[in-house]
């Protein structure tokens, strides 16, 4: 009997260190995908740089496009929009400077 449990533990704790691997490039894919999405907005340029828009509840002047964060400033506020949530909410511009 003590040698079935050994083995279901050792069965337990491989399945233990499948699920951290299997975790850790759960995270990774999320990284990457956040690139891409900081890579899209880079190239097909939805906005530019200070035009005014509205999303997810905020609003401000584009100060800033990055791989990781849209920037917005908003009076004496600064806003880091995630570049995810202009992919997977709907974007207001206001005021397109051409």
């Amino acid at each position: 009997m003590g040698d079935l449990a050994s083995r279901v533990i050792q069965h337990l704790g491989a399945k233990s260190e499948v699920n951290k691997e299997v975790s850790g490039l759960t995270e990774s894919l999320s990284k990457i995908i956040l690139l891409i999405f900081g890579a899209l907005i880079l190239i097909y340029r939805p906005f530019k740089r200070v035009a005014d828009i509205a999303i997810a509840g905020f609003e401000g002047k584009v100060m800033q496009i990055d791989f990781r964060y849209t920037t917005l400033q908003f009076e004496n506020n600064i806003i880091l929009i995630p570049n995810s949530t202009l992919f997977t909410n709907a974007v207001k511009i206001s005021k397109l400077t051409l």
